[in-house]
C-alpha cells in the first residue's frame, strides 16, 4: 500500500492523502519531470484481494476515457503498483464538493443551482450518448473547481459505480472481467429511483436524471425529500405528488418546481427523455442565460458561513469580527481527525483553510466550544501536523456536519505554508 513520500513508476511522488472512501484512497501527487500536480486513486490494502474492487477500478479508467468532457474529471494515466494492483492518475481539482457547500450554506440561490445543474446536464449528455450511466449522482460526487483561467466549473467525479450497457459495447459484456456483478444494488438510496432499487446493475440514463432532480431540490431546500430505509423511501416516493409548496421558497417559480417534479416522476416514462431535454427545460423555466455559478467566490466573504444558513448549533452569536475578517481563505480538501478532550475521535475532511482556521466536514458533530486537537496535512508540503482549535459554529445537513474551526496554536511554519498556499490559490475578484 503506497504512502506519502513514495514514488510510483518512477514518476509520481505522493504528497498527501486527499480523500478516503470504503474502497479506495486518493492522493495528491507531483509528476517528477513536469511538476504537474495530479490526483492518484488506489485501492485500500484490504481490498487488494477483492476482484470486484479491482475490476471496478479498471472499468472506471476505461469509462473516464470514453466519457472525456470539460465537466467530467479527466483521467491522465493508469498503471500497476508493485503488487500488481492498478492505480489511476486524474487531474487535480482545487475547489469544494457540492455536499460541503450545501452543508455549510444550507441552501443555494436559484441561479447557482441552475448553473450547477446545467453543467451536470452537459456532462450527462456527453456520457449517456456513449452509453455511460454514472449511477451515483449526488452532491458528494459533484465538485466545483476552477479552470486554468479562474472560471468556476462543475466536475462530475467518481465513476466507480458507473455502468456501460453491454449491447452498445460488447467489450463490457457479462463475460468481460470488467463487467459489473448483476443484481447488485449500487449507488445511494436517497438519490436512486425506488423503482431501481431491485433492478439489474445496468441502469438506464433516467436514473441519473432522477438523481439530478433530487440534487437540485437539496440545493434549493437544504435537505433531500425522501429519507429512511428503502421501504420508507419507496412509500414516501409513491405518496408524493409534488415536492414544492408555494411556501417553500417564493423565488422558486412554478415552471422550475414543475421541472424538478418531472425529473423525479414516479413513472420512468414521465421523466425527461434525456439530459439535453432536461438542460433546455432548465433554461426555459428560469430564463437564465448561459453562465457559471459563483459559490467559490471568497472575495469579501467571512470565515463565518452562517450568513446564508440557519442558526449555529454551537454559538448563536457571530464569530468574532477579528476572526471573520483577518484571514483570507481558499478551498482545500484533505482528511482531518479531531480529538476531543474526552478522547472521542471524529474523522472527516476539510473544505477550505486559512491562517485562522478551517471548515471541517465530520460525522458526528460535537456541541460545545471546548478546545480540541485537529490533525491534518498542510497544503504545500503535505506534512502532518496537530494543533489545538475551537469550534466557533456548526451546521448540519442529513448525516454530515460542517464545523468552523479556529486555530489556537498553529505552528509558525505551518502558518507560513498555509499563507503561501492561500496567496497562490486566492482569486482576486
Amino acid at each position: 500500500m503506497p504512502v506519502p513520500g513514495d514514488t510510483l513508476d518512477g514518476r509520481y511522488v505522493l504528497k498527501r492523502e486527499i480523500a478516503r472512501g470504503t474502497m479506495s484512497i486518493v492522493f495528491e501527487a507531483c509528476h517528477r519531470f513536469t511538476g504537474r500536480n495530479v490526483a492518484i486513486k488506489v485501492m485500500h490494502a484490504q481490498q487488494g484481494a477483492n476482484t470486484t474492487s479491482r475490476d471496478r477500478l479498471l472499468r472506471e479508467s476505461k469509462l473516464l476515457t470514453m466519457a472525456r468532457h470539460p465537466n467530467i474529471v479527466a483521467i491522465l494515466d493508469a498503471g500497476p503498483l508493485p503488487d500488481g494492483q492498478p492505480y489511476l492518475v486524474m487531474e487535480m481539482l482545487e475547489g469544494r464538493s457540492l455536499e460541503g457547500i450545501i452543508t455549510s450554506k444550507r441552501s443555494l440561490p436559484v441561479a447557482d443551482t441552475v448553473h450547477i445543474a446545467r453543467q451536470v446536464c452537459e456532462a450527462l449528455t456527453h456520457a449517456h450518448t456513449r452509453g455511460v450511466v454514472h449511477r451515483d449522482i449526488k452532491p458528494n460526487n459533484i465538485f466545483l473547481s476552477r479552470n486554468d483561467v479562474g472560471t468556476e466549473v462543475v466536475k462530475l467525479i467518481d465513476f466507480g459505480f458507473a455502468s456501460l450497457p453491454s449491447d452498445l459495447h460488447p467489450a463490457f459484456s457479462k463475460s468481460s472481467p470488467t463487467s459489473e456483478p448483476q443484481h447488485e444494488f449500487v449507488g445511494t438510496p436517497e438519490y436512486t429511483p425506488p423503482t431501481d432499487f431491485f433492478r439489474t446493475a445496468n441502469a438506464d440514463p433516467s436514473r441519473d436524471l432522477y438523481a439530478l432532480g433530487i440534487v437540485m431540490y437539496e440545493c434549493l431546500m437544504g435537505f433531500v425529500p425522501f429519507t429512511g430505509t428503502t421501504a420508507e423511501i419507496t412509500d414516501k416516493f409513491i405518496k408524493t405528488n409534488t415536492l414544492f409548496t408555494r411556501k417553500s421558497r417564493p423565488e422558486i417559480n412554478v415552471k422550475l418546481s414543475q421541472l424538478i417534479d418531472t425529473a423525479v416522476a414516479p413513472a420512468r416514462e414521465h421523466r425527461f427523455a434525456d439530459a439535453r431535454t432536461f438542460m433546455h427545460s432548465l433554461v426555459e423555466a428560469t430564463g437564465l442565460p448561459t453562465g457559471t455559478s459563483k459559490v467559490l467566490s471568497f472575495a469579501n466573504n467571512t470565515e463565518d458561513e452562517r450568513s446564508t444558513g440557519s442558526p449555529s448549533t454551537i454559538d448563536s452569536q457571530p464569530a468574532p469580527a477579528s476572526f471573520r475578517r483577518q484571514f483570507a481563505r481558499v478551498p482545500y480538501v484533505t482528511p482531518a481527525r479531531v480529538i476531543q478532550n474526552n478522547g472521542i475521535i471524529s474523522d472527516g475532511r476539510t473544505e477550505d483553510i486559512s491562517e485562522g482556521g478551517m471548515l471541517l466536514m465530520v460525522r458526528p458533530a460535537w456541541t460545545h466550544r471546548d478546545a480540541v486537537k485537529v490533525r491534518f496535512a498542510v497544503p504545500i508540503s503535505g506534512h502532518i501536523i496537530t494543533c489545538e482549535a475551537v469550534a466557533r459554529w456548526s451546521q448540519s445537513a442529513r448525516n454530515t456536519h460542517a464545523i468552523g474551526l479556529e486555530f489556537m496554536n498553529l505552528p509558525e511554519p505551518a502558518r507560513d505554508e498555509i499563507a503561501r498556499y492561500v496567496d497562490f490559490m486566492g482569486v482576486r475578484e
